[in-house]
C-alpha cells in the first residue's frame, strides 16, 4: 500500500510564509565590522560607494583614483591603529560597475524611489576600509549620492545620498501612511532616526545577548 500523501496549496508565496511558525527561520543582527569594532568615523562598515556621473568620470575620477591609491600606499607605509583591518591599511578591495542607466539607450522611467544620482550615473563605485573623513575628501567628492544596497554602515547624510531629499520626503510620507507605528524597521531604511549615523554597536556581545533573550521569548 503507498503511503498516504497530504498535498496544502497557496495561492501565493506571501500565504506560504504566513502558514510558518513566528520562529521558524530566526532573524540574528550581524554586525558588518570585525566583533568587537563597534560602528565610528575610523571603522564604517561595509563599503563607501558613489554613483559617478559622466561629467564626473571625464573630470574628477581619475584623479580621486590616485587620492585613493594614496591613502593605501600611505597606510602601508605607517599603519593606522584605527582602520577594521587586520592589517591596520586602508586597501580594501574596489568595485567598478557599469550596469547603470546613466549609460547612453539605456531606459529611464522616472516613477521609481531611486535617487537621481542613481538614474544619471555612469558607473557606481564601491571602496572599502575608508573612513568618514577620507570618503568625504575621495569618493563621496564625485557625487552626492551612494548605492543603498552596497554602502557605508556609517553615513551622516544618509537621506540624501540614498535617496535625495525631495524623493525621501515623498517615501517617510508614505511610509508613515501605511506603517505610523514603524513597525517595520532596519538601519539607514525610510523612517529611521534621522541623526543616527552610526547605529547599534551590534558586536559579539550583542549577538549573545539577541540570542539568549530569543531563547526565553523575550526578543
Amino acid at each position: 500500500m503507498s503511503p498516504a500523501v497530504q498535498e496544502r496549496n497557496f495561492n501565493s508565496v506571501y500565504e506560504y510564509i504566513l502558514s510558518m511558525p513566528a520562529d521558524k527561520f530566526a532573524l540574528i543582527p550581524l554586525n558588518p565590522l570585525p566583533a568587537p569594532r563597534p560602528p565610528s568615523d575610523a571603522a564604517t562598515g561595509s563599503q563607501n560607494s558613489v554613483f559617478i556621473s559622466r561629467h564626473a568620470m571625464e573630470t574628477k575620477f581619475a584623479s580621486t583614483m590616485m587620492d585613493v591609491l594614496d591613502i593605501c600606499v600611505q597606510s602601508l607605509e605607517h599603519p593606522d591603529p584605527t582602520s577594521p583591518d587586520s592589517m591596520k591599511q586602508h586597501c580594501g578591495f574596489h568595485y567598478l560597475y557599469t550596469s547603470l542607466t546613466g549609460n547612453l539607450g539605456s531606459a529611464q522611467p522616472g516613477d521609481t524611489a531611486i535617487s537621481p544620482g542613481f538614474r544619471s550615473a555612469l558607473m557606481l563605485w564601491n571602496a572599502r576600509t575608508l573612513t568618514t573623513q577620507q570618503s568625504d575628501d575621495t569618493v563621496y567628492r564625485l557625487g552626492p549620492n551612494s548605492y543603498f544596497s552596497e554602502s557605508s554602515y556609517v553615513m551622516h547624510n544618509w537621506t540624501s545620498r540614498y535617496w535625495g531629499q525631495k524623493t525621501y520626503e515623498q517615501l517617510l510620507a508614505v511610509k508613515k501612511a501605511h506603517d505610523p507605528g514603524n513597525h517595520f524597521w532596519c538601519h539607514h531604511c525610510v523612517g529611521d532616526n534621522l541623526d543616527n549615523a552610526y547605529g547599534e554597536p551590534l558586536g559579539a556581545a550583542a549577538v549573545a545577548d539577541f540570542l539568549e533573550r530569543s531563547s526565553k521569548g523575550e526578543a
